[in-house]
C-alpha cells in the first residue's frame, strides 16, 4: 500500500508518556505537513479521556509499552469504549521491534497498523500514510455497501487478504458491522465463515461468538468457543468466560475460578473481568480475595462512573463483610468519605435516583453502629426502586443478616425467576449468589422455627434469645428478651454465656434506637438499672 500524504486537514493524536518520544513524533508529523493545532499530544490517561471524547481523530499512535508497563492495551481498549470511536480512525500502535513476544502481544489486540521502535522519519511517514490509505479504502468500502455493490466489496475484502504482510480484516468488520446494523446477521455470519474458512486467524471465531451471544444462541456460541480453544488461539475474555460459565454449569467452582483469576491477570484493564472475578469470589465465600481482585482494578481503565460507583460499593460492602467476620466495624469518618464520594459520582447517574442512592448509605451506616432495628417497608421500596443488581444483592444481604427473613424470601424467588432466562457468566455468578443465600436463608428460617418450638414447650428465654439473634430488625425481639432475662431464673442453663452475650447486646440496640429518638429518653436509665441487676445475677452464677 502507498498513497500521497496529506496532513493538512488530518487529526491526529500521539499517545506517549515519554515527553522526548512524544515530542520527537510530533516534530516528525508536522515535517510531513501536519498543522501545528491539529496533532494532539496525551501523556496520561486523563488527557487522552478528554481528548477522544471531545474529538475525531484520523490517526492515533500510541507506545505499548511505558516505563516497563503494558499501557497500549488500555489505551486501545479506551478508545473502542469511547463515545467517538469509529472506524474512520487507524490506531497505531508503537512496539519494540526486536521483542518477539510483545509483537505477538500487540498482533492479538489487532491495531490498524504496528510501527516497529526504534523508527525513523521515513518509517514513521510510511506507516501514517499506509494508515490513511486503509481509512479511505474503507470509506469506500461503506459506500460501496450503501449502493448495494455487495459482489464489489467481497472483491475488495479479498484483494486485501492476497496482500502481504500482515493480515488486516477491516474491509470485513465494516461490512460484518454493516450488516448487523441492517439486521442482517444472515449475510454478516456468511461473511465471518468464508473468512474462517480462508485464513487461520481468532477474529472471525470471536465475532461469530460474539453475535451469537448478542441474539441468545448459548449453545453456538459455546460450540464455537470449544472450536476456537481447541485451534490453540491464544485466551480471550469472551471465550475464557464461556469456558468458566461452562464449569459452573458443571459444579466445576474451582475451574470457574482459575479462568477467571488467570484471565483477570492477562487482562487488566478490563474492569467488567475484574468484577465478575471478584463477583465469583463472593459466590464461593472468599471474601478476601474478592477484595483483592478488587485492589488490583485498574482504575484508569474504567469506562462509566456506573461501573465506578459498581466498583467503590462491591468494595464498601465487602469491607463491611469482613469487619462483621471479625466483630468489628469500619471508621465512621472513612465511611463517610468513601459514601460522600459514590454519591458525588451518582448525581450524574439517571439509572438509581439521588433518594435512592443516599437510603442506601444510610442504611450501611445505621448497620455500621450496630443498630439491626429496621423497617421492613424501608427495605422493600430501596429494593423496589434500584435498577442495579449489584444493590439489590447488597440489599439482599443486609435484609437477610437483620433477619427480614420474609423479605428475603420474597426477593430470592424474584432474582431466581429473573435469573433462569439468562445464560451467561455473569448469570451463573448471581445463581452461586443466590443459591449461597438460600442456604443461609434455609439456616436462619430452621433458627426461628426451633424458637417457636421453645417457646410452646416452656423454654422462653430461649425462644426470646433466638428471635433477637436471628432476627434482630425487631425491637420487642431484644425488649422482650431483656424482660425475660429480668423476670426468669436462668441459674444452671447450659449455655449461660451465649445467652450474656445476647443480652448484652440486645441492652446496646435498645438503648441506641431509645437515644435515636431523644437523647436524654427517660426509659434508658431503666434499660440500665435492669441491665447491672441481669448481669450482677450473671455473675452469681459464674
Amino acid at each position: 500500500m502507498a498513497g500521497n500524504l496529506d496532513l493538512r486537514n488530518k487529526r491526529i493524536l500521539i499517545v506517549e508518556e515519554n515527553s522526548m518520544l512524544c515530542s520527537s513524533i510530533k516534530n516528525m508529523l508536522k515535517k510531513m505537513g501536519g498543522a501545528e493545532d491539529k496533532v494532539y499530544k496525551a501523556q496520561n490517561v486523563v488527557t487522552y479521556r478528554q481528548l477522544i471524547n471531545q474529538y475525531a481523530f484520523d490517526v492515533i499512535i500510541c507506545s505499548y509499552m511505558s516505563k516497563k508497563r503494558i499501557v497500549g492495551a488500555k489505551y486501545f481498549f479506551l478508545y473502542q469504549q469511547s463515545r467517538s470511536f469509529s472506524r474512520d480512525c487507524s490506531f497505531v500502535m508503537i512496539a519494540n521491534s526486536s521483542d518477539e513476544a510483545q509483537l505477538k502481544e500487540v498482533q492479538e489486540l489487532e491495531p490498524d497498523n504496528i510501527l516497529g521502535h526504534p523508527f525513523n522519519y521515513l518509517q514513521l511517514k510510511q506507516t501514517v500514510s499506509v494508515s490513511l490509505l486503509k481509512r479511505d479504502i474503507l470509506t469506500a468500502v461503506h459506500k460501496h455497501l450503501v449502493l448495494g455493490y455487495f459482489e464489489s466489496v467481497m472483491k475488495i475484502c479479498d484483494a486485501q487478504l492476497k496482500r502481504k504482510g500482515a493480515t488486516w480484516f477491516g474491509c470485513h468488520k465494516v461490512v460484518v458491522d454493516y450488516y448487523v446494523e441492517q439486521d442482517n446477521y444472515g449475510a454478516a455470519f456468511e461473511v465471518l465463515e468464508r473468512l474462517h474458512q480462508q485464513v487461520k486467524h481468532p477474529w472471525p471465531l470471536i465475532k461469530q461468538i460474539t453475535l451469537h451471544l448478542e441474539l441468545g444462541n448459548d449453545d453456538k456460541a459455546l460450540a464455537l468457543a470449544h472450536e476456537y480453544e481447541l485451534l490453540g488461539y491464544p485466551d480471550d475474555p469472551i471465550v475464557s468466560q464461556i469456558t468458566a460459565y461452562q464449569s459452573l454449569l458443571n459444579s466445576n467452582v474451582e475451574r470457574a475460578v482459575a479462568v477467571m483469576n488467570s484471565l483477570c491477570q492477562r487482562f487488566p484493564h478490563r474492569v467488567e473481568l475484574t468484577i465478575n472475578c471478584s463477583m465469583l469470589h463472593v459466590g464461593v465465600g472468599e471474601y478476601h480475595q474478592a477484595i483483592c481482585c478488587l485492589a488490583k482494578a485498574d482504575d484508569d481503565a474504567i469506562v462509566s462512573d456506573a461501573q465506578r460507583i459498581e466498583i467503590e460499593e462491591l468494595r464498601l460492602f465487602l469491607d463491611f463483610i469482613i469487619a462483621f467476620q471479625t466483630q468489628g466495624k469500619l471508621n465512621p469518618a472513612s465511611l463517610k468519605a468513601t459514601l460522600d464520594q459514590i454519591l458525588a459520582l451518582a448525581q450524574l447517574s439517571v439509572i438509581d435516583s439521588r433518594n435512592v442512592t443516599k437510603g442506601l448509605y444510610q442504611l450501611l451506616s445505621q448497620m455500621n453502629s450496630s443498630n439491626p432495628v429496621c423497617s421492613p417497608k424501608r427495605l422493600d421500596v430501596l429494593f423496589a426502586q434500584t435498577h442495579w443488581q449489584h444493590r439489590k444483592l447488597i440489599l439482599i444481604a443486609v435484609a437477610l443478616h437483620i433477619g427480614c427473613l420474609g423479605l428475603v424470601q420474597q426477593w430470592l424467588a424474584e432474582l431466581q425467576q429473573q435469573n433462569v432466562s439468562k445464560r451467561n457468566l455473569a448469570a451463573a455468578v448471581n445463581g452461586l449468589l443466590l443459591k449461597r443465600v438460600d442456604t443461609r436463608l434455609a439456616s436462619k428460617l430452621y433458627a426461628i422455627k426451633v424458637a417457636r418450638v421453645k417457646e410452646s414447650s416452656g423454654s422462653l428465654v430461649d425462644s426470646l434469645a433466638i428471635k433477637a439473634k436471628e432476627a434482630p430488625y425487631y425491637i420487642n425481639h431484644h425488649s422482650h428478651f431483656i424482660n425475660a432475662m429480668l423476670k426468669y431464673n436462668v441459674a444452671g442453663h447450659p449455655d449461660i454465656d451465649a445467652l450474656g452475650q445476647q443480652f448484652s447486646t440486645s441492652i446496646n440496640i435498645v438503648i441506641a434506637n431509645l437515644m435515636k429518638q431523644d437523647p436524654v429518653h427517660p426509659k434508658v436509665n431503666k434499660i440500665l438499672q435492669a441491665k447491672q441487676i441481669v448481669e450482677q445475677r450473671l455473675a452469681s452464677f459464674a
